[in-house]
């Protein structure tokens, strides 16, 4: 089981614009069975920052997954 966490760093005052797309790239995960993820805020500090956290049983199921995101994403 490995847990994958992307971070992204936001310009201050993007927070809502980006909390939106993480909805829409939500809806895609799940139509192709992409597992659920985590998503955590930090609105400290000069940007905000915004922790995508998700589980998966290995790197290659990982790799797949990211694979069949993208492709319904087009």
């Amino acid at each position: 089981m490995i847990l994958v966490r992307d971070v992204l760093r936001l310009k201050f005052g993007k927070a809502k614009e980006a909390k939106a797309l993480a909805k829409v790239g939500t809806r895609i995960a799940k139509k192709v069975g992409y597992p659920a993820h985590r998503q955590l805020m930090d609105l400290t500090g000069r940007y905000c920052t915004l922790v995508l956290e998700s589980t998966h049983e290995s790197v290659a199921a990982w790799e797949s997954g990211m694979a069949d995101t993208q492709a319904a994403g087009e």
